[in-house]
């Protein structure tokens, strides 16, 4: 394998950050997460059978494509040497932005819930990139804000969301259907009434034809 690290290493560093240290487990991440990329396209032409099933995998193909995401944004983060998770940067760019701010706000701002912030904010407490007190008027309620490690994370990200925003709408730019605006109608139909429940007017008009 000395040749194959050798002939891949090189390229991998001299694109990488300044201070960027790449070891062997990164590497081999990194050939991993370009062997996908490379055959993502192929796979989804010859063998994507979740295609196939169009509207009976609506959830899962969006799940598939948010791993798709997630993989190079970690990629991204490893290459810079930045300790950040993915599953952060909604909460920390809400935090960041808004705060101080209330758990059960983050939650309600965010459409998400409650159990799934705490665990998100537990992660950024453990690595001390938020802080935490007791609201003044309100005892109860925890106010959240960036941390002193927290806000010099921030200039180390910046660039890297940057880069995200350019490429998702350099992406979004050529797709005949914006996919960001599909799925402000898709969020609006389902604040209006619930797929649960359009599921059961569904079942109720089968059973009554």
């Amino acid at each position: 394998m000395t040749g194959f690290y050798d002939s891949f290493y090189e390229p991998v560093r001299s694109c990488a950050p300044s201070g960027c240290v790449l070891n062997k487990d990164l590497l081999d991440f990194m050939r991993y997460y370009t062997y996908l990329c490379k055959n993502l396209r192929k796979f989804l032409h010859t063998m994507d059978f979740m295609a196939e099933m169009a509207e009976l995998a609506l959830a899962s193909r969006l799940r598939r494509l948010s791993d798709i995401y997630w993989q190079a944004v970690t990629a991204t983060y490893r290459q810079s040497g930045v300790d950040f998770d993915v599953r952060w940067a909604t909460i920390f760019v809400l935090i960041a932005q808004q705060g101080p701010v209330a758990v059960m706000e983050i939650a309600e701002r965010l459409g998400i819930t409650h159990p799934a912030v705490v665990q998100v904010i537990n992660e950024l407490e453990k690595h001390g990139l938020i802080v935490s007190a007791k609201s003044e008027l309100d005892g109860r309620k925890r106010l959240l804000t960036l941390s002193e490690s927290g806000q010099a994370m921030l200039p180390k990200l910046q660039p890297l969301w940057d880069a995200f925003i350019a490429v998702n709408k350099g992406m979004l730019g050529q797709q005949m259907h914006n996919l960001l605006l599909s799925l402000e109608d898709m969020e609006g139909q389902l604040a209006e009434r619930s797929f649960f429940d359009r599921i059961q007017d569904q079942l109720n008009q089968q059973r009554t034809s």
